[in-house]
Formats: C-alpha cells, structure tokens, sequence
C-alpha cells in the first residue's frame, strides 16, 4: 500500500512510541479496508486524509460487524491514522504560520490549541465509541468523564470517572477497565490518578467518596488542583455540574461558606508553587513542565479560585487575569508568552524525541536539534547556532516563569492574610472575648494562642504554606512573647505534645517549621534553659534526620532562600550542630543539588566554628545582602564584589552612600578573609590581603570625610599636605584580625586651622569605624588631648623625663603611614625615629630589655589551662619588642612584618638561627591566635576547652598532626620556649654589640 508506506516513512522522522500505531495499521488495517470495501462504505470513511467527522465515522465503522474485539481493532486503527494525520497537519500549519509573519509566540499558542482540540475531540470519540461497545445501554446520567490534565499531552490522557452513589457502579468499572486496556493497547493511555487514591473502585469514584475524603481536612493537593482544573469530556452533564456544587465549589473563595476549604487549598497550591522554585535549574536537562509549566499551572489556580474563574486552560486563565487586574497587564502579557514557549517546547520534544517530562541534553542528537529548533522557526546567526539560541530562551523563559511567579505568590499571599481564619486568633486584644470561637470567657493571647493556632492548624494537614503568619509572629514582639508564654504554661506532658505537632510539619514544611523555630530562637536567645524553642528545635532536627530526603530537601531550599537557613543555624544551639551535619553529610542523587550542597555544608562550618568576633561581621553582610550566602565558596567572586562596592564609593554622587559602599566593602573583605582563614589559607596571605583592604578602606574614607569636612566648612580648609595617618599596633604590622584600630594623626605645623580642619577629618573617620565594630585608639591623642597632634608636640613629649614616652616611642617605630606625602614620611623618620630611637638606640635597646625582662617576669611562662599568646614570656609581644630593639639597632623604618626577619637576617648572619627560630615562632603564634579569633573570640588568651575549633581548622587544611587539641598545647609550649631562647640570644647579641669599648 503506496498509502501506508508513505505515512510510515513519514513515521520514522518521530519518536520512537509513533511506531506503536504503525504495528497497529499494519495489524489490522487490511481487515478494516476490506470491511469497508466489502459493505460499499470504503469511500465514507478518511484513511488517508485528516476528518472533520471523526465520531460519525467511527460509528460507521463499528457497524461492520457483531463482534466487539473485531471492531475495537477496527476502530483503533481508525484512531491511529487520525492521529498520525492530525499531528502532521498541524506541524505543517505551524511551519506555515511561523513563515507568515505573524509574532511566533501567537503562532505557538494557536498551535497547542488547535492541537488540544484536536485531539481532545478524537479521543473522546474512541472513548465513547468503546463504552458504547461495552456499556451499549449506558446512562448517560450515572457517571461522567472529565479530562484533569493539559488537552495536548499525548503521552497519557488524565481522567476522573465520577459515578452516582446508586449507580450500577461494577457494570461500569468493568467496562472503564476494558477501556483503559484497550487504549493502553492500541491508542494512547489513561491515567486515573483520581480514582487510584480515593474510593473502593480502580477507575471510578463516587460523590460521596469525594466528600468523605476532601471534608475532614486539606489533604493531597493534586486531587483538589485536578479537580479545580477539569474539564468535562463525555457522560452526564448535570452530574459533572452538580459534583462542581457538591466538591470543587469549596475551593472557590466565597465569604459565605467556610472559608477553611479556600484558605486551605491556598496555603497547600502556595506551597507547591514554592516547593518548584526550590528546584535548581538543571545544566544537562531541560524540563520544561517542571522548571516553568508546573509553576504557572499552579499559580493561575489559585488566582482562579480567589476570583471563581470558569475558564480552564492557561491562555484563557491568563486572559480573564487581565480584564480582572489591569495594573499587571503587561506582566500577564508576559506570561501568557512564556507559556505558549514553554508549552510548544514540551509538545514537540515529546513529538520528535520522547514521551519523557525531563530531556538530557546529551541524549538529543544534533540531527534532532536541528530539526526541533527549525521546527520552532529558530535560524543560526553568526557562529550561534538555531538550538543554542532555542536553549538561551528556554533558560529566560524559566527564569522570568519564576521571577514573576514569585511575585504572585507574595500577591496571593496578600489575599490569603485577610481572609485567613488565624487572622482574628493573632489580631485579637488581650482580654477581648472569644464569641468567635463560641466561648464566652474572657481570655488572654498568651493563655491560648499557640495551642490554639497548632489546633485549628490539623484542618490544614499536609499544606505547606504558612509565610503570613510567619510575617506577622515574626514582626511583632509581643505576640511573640505571648506565644512563647503559652507554650511554656503549658504542663510538661502536654508542652511536648504540642510542640510534637509543631514539628509534625517537618516531612511537608520545614521551610515553614525551620522559621517558626528561628523567631522563636532569636526571641529566647538569652534565656538560659531547655526553652521551648531549644526544644521545638531539637525535636524538628531529630524528624529531619529520620527523613531519607531531607539533604536533599535542605539543599533545595539553599538555592532560592539560602537566608532561612543561614538565620536558624544563627540561633541554633551548638548542641544541635551534629544533627545539622549529619543529615548534611549524606549523598544526593541529584548531581545539580552538589553545588548548594557543598555551600550549605560550608555555610554550616561558618556558623559552627565561628566565634562571636567573626559571627558579628557574617550576620552583618548576609543580613544586607543574603544573596552573598550563595558565593561563600568563591573567595574569587566575593572579592570581585568586594572591588565593585570599592568602585562606588568613587561614584556614588551622595557622601553618606559613598560611607555606606566603604563600610559593605569593609565588611565583606572582612569575610572573604576569614572564610579563608577557616579554610587553612596561608597566613602571609591573610595578613597581605587583609592588610590591603584595611589600608584601601582606610584611605577612600579618608578622602570621603575630608570632603565632607570641606563642604560643611564655611570657609576654603587649609592644605592637608602636611597631615599624615598613622596605623600602629596589629594593623601596623600586617596582623589581620585586631578589634582595635590603633591611630596616630600627625600634622607638620602648628598653624590651629590645619589642625582643626585635620580634626575634623579624623573625628568623622573614628565615627565610621565604630560603625564596624571596631574601637579606634589615640594613645598618643588622649596623652596629648587630641585627635590630631602636632609634630612640635610629640617632639617636645619625646623629649620630656615622662616615663610613658618610650611606649609611645615604640609604638611610633612600629607604626606604618597609610596616609600622607613622602614628605611627611621623611619628616616623621628624620624628626622622630631618627632622633629618638636610631640615633639613641642604646638607650632604646636597654630600656626595652629591661621592660621585656620585667614582663617576663610578670606573666611568666604560659599558664596551659589560660595561655596569654601576646604577654606570655617568649609571646607576640616579646617578638615585637626584639624586632623593635632590631630595626632601632640597623636603624631601618620599615614596618614590623613577617618579613622584616628575613631582612634583618642578611643584615646579621651571626644570629640567624635565633631570627629564623623567631620568625617561624610569630608564624605559628599568630597563626593560632587568627583562627582563635575567628572561631572563638578575639582574644589573646586561648581556653583549651575550645581548642577544638582551631583543630577543625587545620583539619580543613590537611594539617590532621596539628589538630589535636592537646597537640597544639605542647606546640605552644615548645614554640614560646624557642622563642624566649632565641631573644635570649638577639638580645646577648645586642647588648655584646652596644658594650661600650674597654
């Protein structure tokens, strides 16, 4: 047959499942041709052209013969031409429409509806067509069949069957069950999800059995979101309307009916939507039902059920949303769109590839890549290729998909708190009367709210959207502490029943849980005790934990809301870390949840070992920019941003947003640094990098309150040339990690509008870093009362008998100008360092001898269960008063860093033992006292109890012979111990060298 041969060959450009309906034609065709040839009715019937008779026609056919297995072949092979013939006619339409001219999305929505049509209409007809073969006396009034799916899916037809509580329900299940086999068999198959989870039957349901599964409570939303979106297909009509009245109508928002079913079906079709957005997008699948249809399909029945649409399909959804909001008339434009791309996509890469909902990429062959994107009317320009331009849209498309869903979901969420039933139960006054509730007794918020809520709540079972409510605890104090109070009043045994329900929410909402428990946390977090939200929280982790998906679940919600996580594992107790990391440290299956899986690990870790110094800066950032959560893996990306805020707070035309830039920049290089700190990276690249942005940060707001002093002078300022910023202490010597900011401004004059303009300047910077949380000192101001000194007044300090001037002395030594002019830097060498310390450096070098030696004597060795690093004999200080006495000695003005030893060392060979012994001693002290810092607290006096923290530390490193916390005990020991006999020695060399000539 020339006829079939040439469908055939048409057949094998589809996707495999099309053969299934070759083998049926080639089956039983013949038989169906010689039926017709055979009764004179061959030229009544369309075998090789497309019907617009479909169900006349297949009604002639089962008149051929008594047999029912004999015209079921007949007939499907009726239904297998009529489908290959209707999808190719409508892809040569589309081919035609997209060459038209007209706007392609248009093109694409015009097709799925005509397809949807179409084909809805031809398997109708072989539906009733078989039922009237083996319910031939069926009552149309006793049942109906309604479509609850999208009318163009061609790989199975969603169905709900609904009978009447008296009707012969066996007659008709056994002829839906020959239905269903035989359109598995020969046409495309049914799928009833409906009747599969309610009733008794396997193909159908009665009424009653909808209302005794759907009345009690809110319970599995794909049931109710099918039901809200059937469609019906054949039987009776008025059953179909009167089930909507009975069942479906519930859904719909009407304020005269219980407005539980309403509120309900929101919160639950909320929760899906949310559930979707979690999802990442996939970087070797597409998917286009999953990552944008789903989401749109849910949405729109929820603004379908507020305003009691009838309309059923998405486009004309969409289009009563309009007429209904015309303020997002674009935005709807939008959608509907994005919704024909989406849709279209779907239908054809079911059509040319396969009837799957996901797609790996890997698996579409070029060939079929081409012939997709041709299909959709795509072109390569340039070295862009058609399909590559087809993905980069279908990557757009999903991401607007979400972005503006998620903005239906906040709009929905408006609609869903006004009419809430919680509404009045967290509105009401203290010792307002409950005649809502039926009681009359007057009645205290914090008597009753959160047993309340938890009760009304079982209606809801199963919904996983509560962010009203969360919005409203989480802004209000003291309904908070009403909250709290309840559950606390409550007797033991109950307490934990109630707060057992609480965490019951666990499988289906931990998003909504994980937020409750966090306003709770952050509410009690300085209560000492087994509060109820350490409680709830322990109990919410311990249901996690059993939960086989749960690392997959929190991995989900990291990628769209990492800031939910990131503000429970703030509070969360650290008992309750080892839950949190066990559940973290299990595989996923899913190889796009890896990544958000590695960045929650980490973020885990942060929140675990940070100590209360580092933790300040982190909760500072993330809360400004919870976006960050998801780069702090890449230390790279991070200070690419860090460089953007620097670059703005040259741009911005405002001064205060100029600050504001500096102080995020700050912030963040803060973070960036100590991240990598906990991740064992070199300390000389810490104290460089930290060295740099500090000094970066220091210099820009230099220049913002400089100009902000000038502008709110009344007069020109005077020239600051002759003013130069000073960092001394920690920041002097490149140490990362100090809490305090040690300063000395200088001016070279003495003329009083310098030195009040300079004042200014540094009182508006000093504000500034308080705001960072650091604590700037002005020994040298608060000796000399002022901010900003002269240099006549220091030198006449200097020169004074004062017994404190050699303190500030070395603090001038060590010092590192990080604002001003060579000149100034020369003068300051040549005036003071010169002069007070180099050229004077026996009296220098005895005085600081003496002070090591007293201190030493003072604090003595390291006391293990308290070691002071810093005043410890043989300590950081100690090292910085030898590299003092050192550069006085050599006479060099560089500043104290690690590398000044290395320098000295080939300067004086004769000690470089005792030098290298020293520098590797301020490596290691520092090294521990940095990751003190940032894990503990920003101290110098280290507990053993939390030595544990920095052992994580080098563990990360790959450092595991460090990481005992005992190890690292006897490694202080042993390094302040080389220490105190390598300065024993730098300083025989010292005095030996200064000895006076006999």
């Amino acid at each position: 047959m020339d006829s079939l041969k040439a469908l055939e060959n048409r057949v094998a450009s589809l996707a495999n499942h099309h053969q299934k309906y070759i083998r049926v034609l080639h089956q039983h065709l013949d038989s169906l041709i010689d039926f017709l040839e055979s009764s004179g009715n061959l030229m009544k019937v369309h075998l090789w052209t497309s019907s617009s008779h479909i169900e006349e026609e297949m009604e002639l056919i089962v008149r051929l013969s008594d047999d029912i297995q004999t015209n079921v072949r007949h007939v499907s092979s009726y239904y297998a031409l009529q489908f290959l013939h209707m999808n190719f006619r409508h892809q040569d339409i589309l081919t035609l429409g997209i060459s038209s001219g007209a706007t392609i999305e248009m093109v694409y929505q015009q097709f799925m509806m005509n397809v949807g049509s179409d084909f809805r209409n031809l398997s109708r007809a072989y539906m009733k067509t078989l039922l009237d073969l083996y319910l031939p006396d069926w009552d149309r009034g006793d049942f109906f069949v309604c479509g609850v799916g999208t009318r163009a899916d061609q790989d199975d037809i969603d169905v709900g069957i609904v009978t009447r509580d008296d009707a012969d329900i066996t007659t008709i299940n056994q002829a839906m069950r020959s239905v269903t086999r035989d359109m598995l068999v020969y046409a495309t198959p049914l799928h009833h999800y409906l009747s599969e989870h309610i009733g008794e039957q396997l193909y159908s349901t009665t009424v009653s059995e909808y209302q005794k599964h759907l009345e009690p409570e809110i319970r599995d939303m794909v049931i109710i979101s099918e039901l809200i979106g059937s469609r019906f297909i054949l039987g009776g009509e008025e059953l179909f309307r009167e089930f909507h009245e009975k069942v479906t109508s519930r859904y719909y928002y009407s304020p005269d009916q219980d407005i539980r079913y309403h509120e309900g079906f929101l919160r639950g079709i909320l929760g899906e939507a949310r559930a979707q957005f979690l999802t990442p997008l996939s970087t070797d699948t597409i998917s286009p039902k999953e990552e944008g249809l789903r989401i749109i399909k849910a949405l729109l029945a929820a603004k379908k059920v507020i305003y009691g649409l009838e309309e059923v399909n998405a486009w004309d959804i969409i289009g009563a949303l309009k007429a209904k909001e015309p303020h997002l008339s674009t935005q709807y434009q939008s959608l509907f769109m994005t919704t024909s791309f989406l849709e279209i996509l779907k239908f054809q890469l079911q059509i040319y590839v396969t009837q799957e909902e996901s797609f790996r990429l890997e698996e579409i062959t070029p060939a079929l890549r081409s012939q997709l994107a041709d299909k959709m009317g795509y072109q390569a320009i340039g070295a862009v290729s058609a399909w590559d331009q087809l993905i980069i849209d279908y990557t757009r498309a999903v991401k607007e998909v979400r972005k503006f869903c998620e903005f239906l979901v906040n709009d929905t969420t408006a609609h869903l708190s006004s009419i809430s039933i919680f509404r009045v139960m967290f509105e009401r006054e203290p010792g307002r009367s409950n005649e809502e509730d039926g009681k009359s007794e007057s009645k205290q918020p914090e008597e009753s709210v959160a047993r309340e809520f938890i009760e009304a709540a079982r209606f809801f079972s199963g919904t996983r959207y509560w962010e009203d409510i969360l919005i409203r605890l989480g802004s209000d104090q003291e309904l908070q502490d009403g909250f709290i109070a309840s559950l606390e009043a409550l007797d033991e045994d109950i307490k934990n029943q109630v707060l057992g329900e609480y965490t019951e929410w666990a499988p289906y909402s931990p998003i909504s849980l994980m937020r409750l428990i966090t306003i709770l946390l952050k509410r009690q977090e300085n209560v000492l005790g087994d509060t109820v939200a350490v409680r709830m929280s322990h109990m919410f982790l311990e249901k996690l934990e059993d939960l086989s998906y749960a690392t997959e679940r929190l991995s989900k919600i990291f990628t769209r809301y990492p800031q939910y996580i990131h503000e429970f594992l703030e509070y969360l107790p650290e008992s309750d870390f080892a839950y949190f990391f066990r559940i973290m440290n299990r595989p996923v299956v899913d190889e796009n949840l890896e990544e958000p899986l590695s960045r929650l690990r980490s973020l885990c870790e942060i929140h675990e070992w940070s100590g209360h110094y580092f933790a300040r800066f982190f909760s500072r950032v993330i809360a400004s920019h919870p976006e960050y959560l998801n780069h702090l893996t890449d230390s790279h990306q991070l200070h690419e941003i860090a460089l953007g805020l620097l670059a703005l707070a040259d741009v911005y035309p405002l001064l205060e947003d100029r600050k504001r830039a500096l102080g995020e920049y700050y912030d963040l290089e803060f973070l960036r640094i100590g991240l990598g700190t906990m991740r064992g990276t070199d300390l000389r690249t810490t104290n460089s990098e930290f060295t740099e942005f500090c000094d970066n940060y220091m210099r820009k707001l230099f220049d913002v309150c400089t100009e902000e002093a000038r502008i709110e002078s009344a007069v020109e300022p005077p020239s600051t040339d002759r003013f130069a910023v000073l960092a001394a202490g920690g920041h002097a010597r490149e140490q990362a990690y100090d809490d305090d900011y040690d300063i000395i401004a200088l001016v070279d004059t003495d003329d009083e509008d310098v030195i009040r303009h300079a004042t200014k300047v540094m009182t508006r910077m000093n504000r500034e870093i308080l705001k960072r949380g650091l604590l700037p000192q002005y020994r040298l101001g608060e000796i000399l009362d002022g901010f900003v000194n002269p240099m006549s007044r220091v030198i006449a300090y200097l020169e004074s008998d004062d017994p404190e001037n050699f303190i500030d002395l070395s603090q001038l030594l060590g010092s590192r100008m990080i604002v001003g002019s060579d000149r100034m830097r020369d003068t300051i060498n040549t005036q003071i360092l010169d002069r007070f310390a180099i050229s004077r450096k026996r009296e220098y070098i005895t005085r600081m001898v003496t002070e090591v030696r007293n201190r030493q004597n003072i604090t003595g060795t390291c006391d293990r269960e308290a070691c002071n690093l810093k005043e410890a004999a043989g300590g950081l200080r100690d090292i910085e008063a030898c590299a003092l006495m050192l550069k006085a000695w050599l006479g060099i003005h560089e500043p104290l860093t690690q590398d000044l030893f290395h320098k000295i060392r080939r300067e004086i060979p004769e000690i470089a033992a005792d030098l290298d012994t020293l520098s590797a001693s301020l490596y290691y002290l520092r090294t521990i006292r940095d990751l003190y810092r940032i894990t503990v607290a920003a101290e110098d006096t280290i507990d053993p109890d939390y030595l544990a923290r920095v052992g994580n530390i080098f563990k990360q490193s790959r450092r595991p012979e460090l990481s005992d916390p005992e190890r690292i005990l006897e490694q202080i020991d042993t390094t302040l111990n080389d220490s105190m006999r390598a300065i024993d020695g730098v300083i025989w060399f010292l005095q030996e060298s200064l000895a006076p000539e006999e």
